[in-house]
């Protein structure tokens, strides 16, 4: 069924998905494996994770979920500075899920936290830290800003985690980088460049179980749509 899904046009996917949702809203188990997180968020309520063969947890589909996706990290570590105990600035840059877990792919619509470990001088204040996504091909997706989304911190010690969080990712299934860096007392005080590389995987963002087509554009933009036919309401 998972070879049919990726073939088949939207029409056809979603007269799939919408049988499959029916016979199992009638009582029936369905058994429906696939490497579409969007889909089995949709359809399932509980989650079966298979490894070499083998079944190694069976648990509510958010959490199975969560486990694939960490199952698929890679073994390269987030960014971390050689020399961290002495240099000022960002000395580590790692990227957590909704349950605090390290992850390397990041799902569609679920909660996504870039935190940044850092080093600053007692004489340091008003502290700002920007993330800013690329896409595979190095284009700008979009950025985070400390100073535009909070007020500028006051540094209380010489060291400090940032936490820049996303709480619904808006980003369309592909292969994405970071660039990252601090400032301190209005100048620049670090900068790193595609300081880290992460996946992201299709989830359920509009709970329909679908998602724009990637050739429109990395973002995906949380809207709804309003269809009115005959008379149209006095207040619009």
């Amino acid at each position: 069924m998972d070879e049919v899904l990726a073939v088949g046009d939207t029409e056809f996917q979603k007269k799939c998905l919408g049988k499959m949702g029916e016979v199992a809203k009638g009582g029936r188990t369905v058994l429906f494996v696939s490497h579409n997180m969007a889909a089995i968020q949709l359809l399932c309520n509980q989650g079966v994770l298979l490894e070499s063969g083998c079944t190694v947890g069976i648990q509510p589909v958010e959490n199975a979920v969560s486990q694939y996706l960490r199952s698929r990290t890679s073994g390269d570590l987030p960014y971390w500075s050689d020399s961290s105990l002495e240099k000022l600035g960002i000395t580590r840059v790692l990227l957590t899920d909704e349950f605090g877990h390290k992850v390397q792919v990041a799902l569609c619509g679920h909660t996504l936290d870039v935190k940044l470990d850092f080093k600053v001088r007692k004489t340091d204040k008003e502290l700002s830290f920007a993330v800013v996504v690329y896409d595979n091909l190095g284009a700008p997706v979009c950025a985070c800003q400390s100073n535009i989304s909070s007020n500028p911190s006051t540094p209380l010690d010489t060291i400090g985690c940032a936490i820049c969080m996303i709480p619904r990712l808006p980003l369309s299934p592909g292969l994405y980088y970071l660039d990252v860096s601090l400032d301190a007392s209005g100048q620049r005080l670090d900068f790193i460049e595609r300081a880290i590389q992460f996946q992201v995987e299709g989830g359920d963002f509009f709970e329909t179980g679908r998602l724009p087509n990637r050739r429109w554009g990395a973002l995906v933009l949380d809207h709804k749509w309003h269809v009115y036919y005959g008379i149209v309401p006095i207040n619009l």
